[in-house]
């Protein structure tokens, strides 16, 4: 049995005050949502991979439209 992975990528970093949406913070050489990403894909049980994000994260529904085997879903944030 495969699963569906639905990843919530609609923060807009209200609390920590910084510039950039949070799913686009870089930890080292990768940006959060990479991260994530990757270790979804990584999973021999997810055959499906779900980014949710909002109109407060237009950059990183950009971002994510690059990335291979992976929808988005544009909620009302």
């Amino acid at each position: 049995m495969k699963f569906t992975a639905i990843i919530m990528a609609g923060g807009k970093s209200s609390r920590i005050n910084i510039k950039i949406e949070k799913p686009l913070l870089k930890l080292g050489e990768k940006t959060l949502i990479e991260r994530v990403i990757d270790a979804v894909k990584n999973s021999f049980l997810i055959d499906r991979i779900i980014v949710t994000t909002s109109p407060n994260t237009k950059n990183t529904r950009n971002y994510i439209q690059k990335i291979k085997g992976v929808e988005i879903l544009e909620t009302s944030g």
